[in-house]
């Protein structure tokens, strides 16, 4: 017997498996063992079951600091689960970027709670959308940078160095000794302080980011 968390676990692992081209209901009624209208008994159409993987998504991002917290304060720890929500798969996030809200789509709640928040905080009404999608950009942003390895942006060493980084920067990049360096230096800092190179980017942007807002908030009440 069928149910919702089937589908949706089904439309999840196929989405892993084949990435967006071969996302389609035929193939996950497949994956399931059983014929494509057997799934119209739970989900009326494409866009119904994409919402239902959002709603899976986004039950996993906090929202409950916009209604503790002032909003640049719970930006932080929302920001932070809604990251985590998105690095379950790549083409997860693609898909629910680019999907727009229909009728089942339960995540619209969270961004009540958070369009609230920005208001309560004095937002003017014209720009509290524009504000929640930037962070929205940003989080997706750095949530598909944080799938990637972590040596992501590290140089190829030439196999007989006797100094690969070193042989790496004069003989293959010889005009970047100073981003060479930089980049042993995050490298560096991270094992001191055992943390990912992602994790550090995302949290000196996402400070950045909101002290942005803090600013433009300031102006635009000047």
């Amino acid at each position: 017997m069928l149910d919702l968390d089937m589908i949706v676990n089904a439309a999840l692992e196929v989405l892993s498996e084949s990435g967006l081209a071969e996302f389609s209901l035929g193939r996950i009624a497949a994956k399931l063992g059983v014929k494509t209208p057997a799934l119209y008994n739970h989900v009326d159409s494409r866009a119904e079951l994409i919402a239902q993987m959002r709603n899976r998504t986004s039950s996993n991002i906090d929202t409950a600091p916009f209604l503790e917290l002032p909003w640049d304060e719970a930006l932080v720890p929302w920001a932070w689960s809604y990251r985590a929500a998105f690095t379950i798969e790549p083409h997860l996030t693609a898909l629910l970027a680019v999907a727009p809200l229909g009728p089942a789509d339960r995540s619209v709640i969270n961004n009540e709670r958070m369009i609230d928040s920005l208001d309560r905080g004095g937002w003017p009404l014209d720009e509290q959308i524009s504000v929640m999608v930037a962070c929205e950009s940003f989080i997706i942003g750095s949530a598909l940078d944080s799938l990637a390895g972590p040596d992501n942006l590290a140089l190829p060493h030439h196999p007989t160095a006797t100094n690969p980084a070193e042989e790496t920067a004069q003989r293959h990049f010889p005009a970047t000794p100073k981003y060479l360096a930089a980049l042993q230096a995050r490298d560096a800092r991270g094992t001191v302080e055992n943390t990912l190179p992602a994790d550090t980017a995302f949290e000196l942007g996402l400070e950045v980011f909101i002290d942005g807002l803090r600013a433009r908030l300031q102006r635009l009440r000047a």
